[in-house]
């Protein structure tokens, strides 16, 4: 994957201007960022792999949302085509594991499927995967509802191959709390996806499940439901896991802070003070090493702030004017009260450059790095409809310059 990688960045040029990749969690990412540092070293480009390697904030809640819903069973089999020992496993995860299994035993047949319709006012039911964990919400969501919920019983009750599947109302009110569970995710997920959620949401969003995660178990405790609080446990120490390696970069932080509505009082109540302490250090000298140090000169600074004179005069009252210093413009802005009613932190940066030129540049940057890889994923995978069975003489240069096109003017 390097290689390719290396193809393509040598292509448009731009080897010495890379930045920062938003990936699954996949090992083999990580060896081949490595790789791809190694071949830039060779080149005399200094790249360090490791903290410019981002986690994909679905990817990172599809972990946690697994491990709380499979933590004792990671390997259940998916497949349309389940035999006694896959349905008896999938038996073993409780009343999650017998919906599944009724829902496949519908789906298997046009026939059951139908005979389901008649019960369910022509609904059909949802069926969850493996690769997407916000499909066992919507099955749990669908499923819960009063005409699927009466169906679900119909055809259980019914028939005999799924007599061991059958739901008593103690195990739909475990569905429901499932599913109740599951919302804060569901929001967050619907929250922090697409063009516009970048960076400055990852934390936020981790920090905002790990209370959640933390409530509720206090609830189950307070309910005596050993089993809830387990699962709770193993779903937290997932997702605190890839919470703890965002410390392997400071963008993450520095995406909170150049948030005007929240810089580093963001923190304040979650970290403890000498986390806060750190992460100012951290920071600061991220400031002063990648853009402080190679920052705009006074000269231009205050060029950019100040109009052209147009005669003798104006130039004279021009040089009267107190020069703009680069060094102090990360220190002028942690200074200058927050400002709650900004939305979206980027388009405020860009019309601030006359006033923070450096510190808009690094800003930009980092305020422009998206939280999730879904939008790329969605691009790629697109890709299946220009490919059709009467497209198959397409070169690939082809696919790639109409892919392109296609996302350039839907961003437009």
């Amino acid at each position: 994957m390097a290689k390719i990688l290396w193809d393509v960045l040598s292509e448009y040029q731009i080897l010495t201007k890379l930045g920062y990749f938003t990936m699954d969690n996949a090992s083999n990412n990580d060896a081949m960022l490595l790789a791809l540092e190694c071949r830039l070293q060779e080149e005399g480009i200094e790249w360090d792999s490791t903290n410019h390697r981002l986690r994909c904030n679905g990817h990172i809640i599809q972990l946690a949302v697994g491990a709380f819903l499979f933590g004792r069973h990671p390997n259940l089999s998916d497949s349309d085509d389940l035999t006694r020992e896959d349905i008896a496993q999938w038996r073993q995860l409780g009343p999650l594991g017998k919906l599944h299994n009724i829902v496949v035993w519908v789906q298997r047949s046009p026939q059951r499927m139908q005979a389901f319709k008649k019960d369910s006012g022509g609904k059909a039911p949802k069926r969850d995967n493996n690769t997407r964990w916000n499909s066992w919400f919507e099955m749990l969501d669908w499923s819960l509802k009063p005409e699927l919920h009466l169906a679900i019983e119909k055809v259980s009750f019914s028939e005999k191959d799924l007599y061991n599947d059958r739901l008593t109302d103690a195990e739909w009110a475990v569905l429901a709390k499932i599913r109740d569970f599951l919302q804060p995710f569901k929001d967050t997920t619907m929250a922090t996806q697409g063009r516009t959620a970048t960076l400055e949401h990852v934390l936020p969003s981790m920090d905002f499940l790990l209370q959640h995660f933390e409530d509720a178990k206090t609830t189950a405790i307070e309910d005596n439901d050993p089993i809830m609080v387990a699962c709770i446990e193993t779903g937290w120490a997932k997702l605190n896991h890839y919470y703890n390696l965002t410390d392997r970069s400071p963008v993450y932080i520095a995406a909170i802070v150049l948030n005007p509505k929240w810089k580093f009082e963001y923190f304040t109540g979650i970290w403890t003070p000498g986390w806060v302490e750190d992460a100012k250090q951290q920071l600061r000298g991220f400031w002063q090493e990648h853009y402080q140090s190679k920052g705009v000169s006074t000269e231009t600074v205050t060029t950019a702030i100040t109009p052209t004179p147009r005669n003798a005069y104006q130039a004279w009252i021009n040089s009267k004017l107190a020069p703009v210093d680069c060094v102090d413009e990360y220190s002028r802005y942690l200074t200058d009260p927050t400002l709650p009613h900004i939305v979206d932190a980027l388009p405020w940066w860009v019309q601030q450059r006359g006033q923070y030129p450096a510190l808009g540049t690094m800003a930009i940057d980092i305020l422009s790095i998206p939280g999730m890889s879904d939008e790329p994923e969605r691009v790629f995978s697109g890709a299946r409809r220009t490919t059709t069975d009467f497209r198959g003489s397409l070169k690939a240069s082809s696919i790639e310059m109409l892919e392109c096109i296609k996302s350039w003017r839907g961003s437009s």
